[in-house]
């Protein structure tokens, strides 16, 4: 909360900004710098609610401009001219779509995109007069002005920003997504009469030219050559599949005075992303004691503990209001570009499935999820992942070791899940084993080379190796490693079975058989096997009845695991997207242990329920 002290600085400031003189006819009055202030100060009081992160990134900008930026050391100074300058360059276009769009409207910045504009364009260096920020990184829901917003900021830094053969670049993962910028932008500036006298632009339906050379255009993928941008527009990060074209392009900044990067996007479905990455970069940078001073960040989401409030099916007043208020503090634009009916049927389908979840989280809410379409529910995962979990803990209690080995290049698993029966239901306790050889953990090209690298060198206190991949040494994963492994666990916990998927298998099996007698089955991967146990799984994570450690890998695995129905509506587990890279084996782990735990049972009343249901099938 604002102390009245700062909020008394920020109105002395204001005061003297109305005060100045002699102030360029764009910033008579100063009044987007004071409604992007104001919006600060309304969001730190708390008058207007806001995730924790914005109100943290708020206070930060606030502490710059009231107080940072009069230390004589502090390397940067607030121009207000310079904000408004660019905020009085949008306002001068005109609303392409929707309903504005028709009425040939004029864009009025709202104080959200006053304070992102304003801190942007606002901020340079006291000594060169060079802008402060770089690197631009904004997250914000869907229907919320963004396009609007990076259009008008392309348009700035294409024409009125000073800048001799300024180079505009739109990147995306495909042209269409490109164009969701650029198109906007064109017909932006075909309905300006005024900037097409004054710059006389080359207007073509994929690029734009001006007379001293300056390009506004769209890239996809990642270009042979970057350019030298002036402005790179990277839309819906979230969907690029690695971070080569944001390279690409910050190569480029070098040859530029006041180069910007601008990142905007929503939330995504990959949690090991490039795009998560720089999520998590910003949120460091707004949360942590030394932030980057020139990346920019605001990141509009819910706080955690509301993910247990939103989607309640319940469709009562005070459920409403509840729902509102929390669509509001994610959404800045709510009731302005984002119909408020809209979002909240949005909210109530959202609790019919897990894929309707996940969509409304990340598009609406703006909280990453992993895979759109995965069966299992990673925001009830979450709750539970229990760090102190100890296997030794588990000694005595009915077991099920289940391994898939996949092939020799590829991870394979060994998971022990233990069964205990608390109030008439089976529990599940699920302890996984990884393994790659070290050449595939090594290999740079493959996709999943970064994914790898963190979980080879992250501890995991119950694991053989210490870490949450075993990494053998050579070009294949050490069978006899992960057979020593079985038989170790095997020798300590006595499972009721071991059971091997029947790829690949044979070799293993009777090795472990012949030399140490434990009782080995092959796994049938059929629907009638796999449905009960995904159904039981499921219910299971949803009721915190599947409990594991944390381990990363087995996250990720579960979060990859999508549905394959047949016609009478029974799952079979398959790869999200049916892409190679997106490993489900610790997932199907998991299930082969709960089909044949559900099957055998472990000394209690629920035994006879859970066989009952197989024999349905």
């Amino acid at each position: 909360m604002i102390s009245s002290s700062y909020e008394s600085d920020a109105k002395k400031f204001i005061s003297d900004l109305r005060k100045i003189k002699n102030a360029p006819r764009y910033a008579v009055g100063f009044e987007h710098t004071i409604k992007a202030i104001e919006y600060a100060v309304d969001v730190v009081s708390g008058r207007i609610e806001r995730s924790k992160l914005i109100i943290q990134s708020l206070e930060n900008s606030l502490n710059d401009i009231l107080y940072k930026q009069s230390d004589e050391k502090y390397l940067w100074k607030f121009d207000p001219a310079k904000a408004e300058k660019t905020c009085f360059f949008i306002e001068t276009l005109r609303h392409v779509k929707g309903k504005w769009g028709s009425q040939k409207a004029h864009i009025i910045l709202e104080p959200w995109q006053c304070d992102l504009i304003c801190n942007l364009f606002g901020w340079v260096d006291k000594e060169s007069e060079n802008r402060r920020y770089t690197e631009s990184y904004c997250e914000v829901p869907r229907k919320n002005g963004k396009t609007v917003i990076a259009a008008g900021i392309g348009l700035y830094m294409f024409l009125a920003d000073g800048e001799s053969g300024a180079e505009v670049n739109c990147g995306a993962k495909t042209k269409t997504q490109a164009e969701e910028v650029f198109n906007p932008a064109r017909l932006m500036l075909l309905q300006n009469p005024a900037l097409l006298a004054k710059y006389q632009p080359d207007i073509k339906v994929e690029s734009i030219k001006l007379a001293d050379g300056g390009t506004f255009k769209t890239i996809v993928g990642v270009p042979i050559d970057g350019g030298s941008p002036h402005c790179a527009i990277l839309d819906e990060i979230h969907q690029h599949n690695n971070g080569d074209l944001y390279e690409s392009q910050q190569t480029g900044l070098g040859s530029r005075e006041q180069p910007l990067i601008f990142m905007i996007t929503t939330a995504g479905y990959d949690l090991l992303s490039f795009c998560k990455e720089k999520h998590d970069e910003n949120v460091s940078n707004i949360m942590g004691s030394v932030p980057d001073e020139r990346l920019f960040s605001r990141i509009y989401s819910i706080d955690p503990e509301d993910l247990d409030l939103i989607g309640n099916p319940d469709e009562s007043a005070e459920v409403e209001e509840r729902d509102l208020r929390i669509l509001k503090k994610a959404n800045p634009n709510f009731g302005v570009s984002l119909n408020t009916s809209y979002l909240r049927m949005q909210c109530l389908k959202s609790f019919k499935s897990n894929s309707d979840r996940a969509k409304f989280l990340t598009k609406h809410l703006n909280v990453w999820v992993n895979n759109a379409a995965a069966y299992f529910s990673m925001d009830a995962l979450k709750y539970c992942a229990d760090d102190k979990l100890n296997i030794e803990n588990f000694i005595g209690c009915p077991c099920v070791i289940s391994v898939d080995l996949n092939s020799k290049l590829d991870l394979g698993c060994i998971c022990i899940v233990f069964a205990k029966n608390i109030e008439g239901l089976l529990h599940y306790y699920a302890f996984p084993e990884f393994f790659l050889p070290e050449t595939t953990v090594n290999d740079c090209s493959q996709p999943n080379f970064k994914i790898y690298q963190k979980f080879a060198h992250t501890p995991a206190h119950n694991t053989c190796c210490g870490f949450v991949l075993n990494v053998s040494d050579g070009y294949e994963t050490d069978y006899m490693n992960m057979t020593e492994t079985i038989s170790n666990l095997a020798t300590v916990y006595h499972p009721s079975e071991i059971i091997f998927d029947s790829y690949n298998a044979l070799q293993m099996e009777q090795e472990i058989e012949r030399n140490y007698g434990l009782n080995v089955l092959e796994f049938s991967k059929t629907t009638a096997y796999f449905s009960p146990a995904m159904k039981e799984m499921s219910s299971a994570i949803m009721a915190q009845r599947f409990h594991f450690d944390g381990n990363e890998c087995l996250s990720w695995n579960i979060g990859n695991v999508e549905s394959k129905k047949d016609l009478n509506d029974n799952d079979f587990p398959r790869k999200a997207n049916l892409r190679q890279q997106n490993k489900i084996d610790g997932a199907i782990c998991c299930l082969m242990a709960i089909a044949r735990l559900m099957i055998i049972g472990c000394e209690g009343s629920c035994d006879e329920h859970y066989r009952n249901i197989y024999e349905d099938y």
